[in-house]
């Protein structure tokens, strides 16, 4: 048995993972952390992430390293998302990380993004049957892997994040029709670019299946539920049906800032970019004809762990 660490820094959020894992690559979470900090607040590509937001992360970090140490990992595995492969400052952001906490941040891309996510949804979901898009809806992009089985075919990402769409798009509290409507033109249009890569058969057939990631889907969940305390349990392999979402999110463009805060299951924080995340959601829905989603807490987190394991061949 390895204790290991994972780190997830992300547009939005960055989380953290301890788990030990056993040489037949099975694992058991000691602790799990999660903490916004929006890095990607008012990110245009090509400029730099804002100070503060550096800042915020650098003692989230701060802190992670800190529970790192006290619960004996042997090592750690941070690696950084979305705003990283787009911001002039990244560099700056690894180095300062560095100095502050020792730990070394590897930039990965869309593509590996969707490939070591797909790795951590198996982990908790076991064999996936027939055909899968798995959709990773994060702050700054959308990760997109099809799959047979077990066995990822190929992966795509849009820079559909939710937090980006919502800068791009909503000025309005509660957002306006058409603020809602540009947005959904825009996530469609995007959408459009990746539909000719997936079988023309596929589509609306019921051995082509949708599991979705990440913070939008598990919040969905947890709506869904109406969940006072967040519960992993009840969040892996939960089904969504196209019905629900639309009526959560019916609800959600309703309300006011305020008023979404205090919804049962929706986290604190992540109130102001849940209807473009939602919209997402649904728009994926639609262009592949999907009724229902199926839900991992599990994700890229996990998968961190698991891909260097196996890289590794268990000598960790």
């Amino acid at each position: 048995m390895t204790r290991l660490a994972s780190i997830d820094i992300g547009t939005n959020t960055i989380r953290l993972l301890i788990a030990d894992i056993e040489t037949n690559g099975e694992f058991k979470r000691i602790l799990q952390r999660m903490e916004i900090t929006r890095l990607g607040e008012n990110f245009v590509k090509g400029r730099g992430i804002l100070q503060d937001a550096i800042k915020r992360s650098i003692e989230v970090l701060e802190e992670y390293s800190n529970l790192i140490k006290k619960y004996n990992a042997k090592k750690t595995f941070a690696v950084a998302t979305s705003v990283f492969r787009e911001a002039n400052n990244s560099d700056g952001f690894l180095k300062r990380a560095y100095k502050s906490t020792g730990l070394e941040i590897r930039v990965i891309s869309g593509i590996e993004e969707a490939r070591i996510g797909f790795l951590g949804i198996v982990s908790v979901m076991g064999s996936l049957i027939d055909k899968t898009l798995v959709i990773d809806v994060g702050g700054g992009s959308t990760e997109f892997l099809i799959a047979k089985g077990e066995s990822p075919i190929t992966a795509f990402s849009l820079d559909l994040g939710a937090v980006y769409l919502t800068e791009r798009f909503i000025q309005s509290d509660p957002p306006t029709p058409s603020e809602l409507e540009n947005m959904r033109d825009f996530i469609d249009k995007s959408l459009s670019s990746i539909a000719e890569y997936i079988p023309e058969t596929w589509i609306g057939s019921s051995t082509f299946n949708l599991v979705g990631t990440a913070g939008t889907v598990t919040t969905l969940a947890a709506l869904d539920q109406e969940m006072r305390t967040y519960d992993p349990d009840r969040i892996n392999g939960y089904l969504l049906t196209r019905e629900s979402i639309n009526r959560i999110y019916n609800m959600l463009v309703r309300l006011p800032l305020k008023k979404r805060r205090i919804l049962n299951g929706l986290e604190r924080g992540r109130e102001d970019i849940i209807i473009a995340g939602t919209v997402i959601v649904l728009g994926v829905m639609d262009t592949f004809r999907f009724d229902e989603l199926k839900v991992s807490d599990a994700g890229l987190l996990e998968g961190i762990i698991i891909d260097a394991y196996e890289k590794a061949e268990g000598s960790l």
